[in-house]
């Protein structure tokens, strides 16, 4: 409906003598903000940018809910392989990637990933993104022609930080993590 103006109609499935009709009627209204009270969020007193890297409005709609068709591969030292593998988006909601299934598929920009891997012992990581990095790295893969999909290739280490790879036709992007710190060794 135009101006966005919302109708809620009652109807009777499978009875043509009952006629629907109208309830409700609601109508949005105009509301005025700026880029800033998206963005910034206050935590124990404090404000702080919960997507750094984002300039404006439309950037910040775009990674909220613009999809693309990308997957997720994690490389790990010889011996170790993948225990777990966690994903958020933007929208604080849980992307759905099992461990096993990493085959490429339409969804939001992922905002955090956290990964454990090992063999004996495990580690683990969370690997967190700068908002307008990794737009800008999915719109400029998404420009490339063909059917390829994009890839997120995580290279995980027992000693040092990790690392981030996007990429998609021979073009590689690499992200940085927001807040690198060495992998936790979990207690056996």
């Amino acid at each position: 409906m135009p101006k966005g103006k919302i109708e809620l109609w009652i109807k009777q499935p499978d009875n043509d003598d009952f006629k629907p009709f109208i309830i409700k009627n609601f109508r949005a209204l105009e509301s005025t903000g700026d880029l800033e009270e998206l963005v910034y969020r206050k935590s124990g007193g404090e404000k702080y940018n919960d997507f750094p890297g984002i300039k404006n409005v439309s950037d910040f709609s775009d990674i909220l809910r613009k999809e693309y068709i990308w997957g997720v591969k994690v490389e790990a030292e010889e011996g170790d392989g993948l225990k777990k593998l966690e994903v958020a988006g933007y929208d604080e909601n849980r992307i759905e990637i099992s461990k096993e299934d990493h085959d490429a598929k339409l969804q939001n920009i992922p905002k955090r990933f956290y990964i454990d891997w090992g063999d004996k012992q495990e580690y683990g990581i969370q690997y967190s993104f700068n908002a307008g990095e990794i737009l800008n790295a999915f719109r400029k893969l998404d420009s490339i022609n063909g059917s390829e999909p994009i890839q997120l290739t995580f290279k995980v280490y027992k000693n040092k930080y990790a690392e981030c790879l996007l990429s998609k036709k021979g073009v590689i992007i690499p992200l940085k993590d927001l807040y690198p710190d060495d992998p936790i060794k979990y207690a056996q």
